[in-house]
């Protein structure tokens, strides 16, 4: 997986597919994407280029963010027919969705996705933003966030990106996770209000040691509610 970035935009030129949806009561429909013109409906079939930026986290990583979203983008795109969702990855620095690479300000994980909204919650770009030195709220065997006695404040931990190992925070697993919010999924809370954790499901926060690649049954879905609403 840790290749160069050269000569891959060219490789990625083909159209992957990827598709979505809702159903769990995790689906987001405070906003949606704008009218695609081939279509007069909101988007579905979602463009993704690349910063230049990624070349830094390649860098600081030895990961292609080209390769990581490629395989990521292929494996969600294996439910299109069903979902109703597309992914096509170009060479652009520009689309729907922009990869991109850069300094956290807060311990998100390790990647966050912020979309840009027009009038009534309609998007026409959102950025998936990867930290190439990730860090992390300290959770405990319950997947609480663990507590600093005498400062009262969460734990932060620094994290290493990979894609194996039990102390690792795998970079295929995150990124997927973060692609379930470009099909308008929100996280989903148990019983007591809290996100679920490492729960098999790819809507849910990757905590390190999880390897999920492949989306669950109620992943698909959701993903597939979440195209029609």
């Amino acid at each position: 997986m840790r290749h160069g970035t050269a000569g891959r935009l060219r490789r990625v030129g083909a159209l992957l597919l990827l598709t979505a949806g809702l159903a769990r009561g995790d689906g987001n429909d405070t906003w949606d994407w704008k009218d695609d013109p081939a279509t007069g409906k909101p988007k579905r079939k979602l463009v993704i280029g690349f910063d230049p930026s990624i070349t830094n986290f390649e860098a600081a990583t030895g990961f292609s963010l080209i390769d990581i979203v490629q395989e990521a983008a292929a494996n969600w795109n294996q439910h299109t027919s069903v979902s109703g969702w597309e992914f096509v990855l170009t060479n652009a620095a520009s689309g729907d969705v922009v990869i991109m690479s850069g300094d956290s300000p807060v311990p998100n994980g390790g990647a966050s996705t912020a979309r840009g909204t027009n009038t009534g919650g309609r998007v026409a770009q959102a950025r998936v933003t990867f930290d190439p030195t990730p860090q992390a709220k300290k959770r405990g065997a319950d997947g609480k966030p663990v507590f600093n006695p005498d400062t009262r404040k969460v734990v932060v931990e620094d994290l290493t990106w990979g894609t194996n190992g039990v102390g690792i925070l795998d970079l295929i697993s995150v990124t997927k996770h973060e692609f379930s919010h470009l099909l308008r999924k929100k996280h989903s809370t148990d019983s007591d209000g809290h996100e679920r954790r490492d729960s098999g499901n790819l809507s849910d926060p990757v905590g390190k040691g999880n390897h999920q690649r492949e989306p669950s049954a109620a992943d698909v879905t959701n993903i597939t509610l979440s195209a029609t609403q």
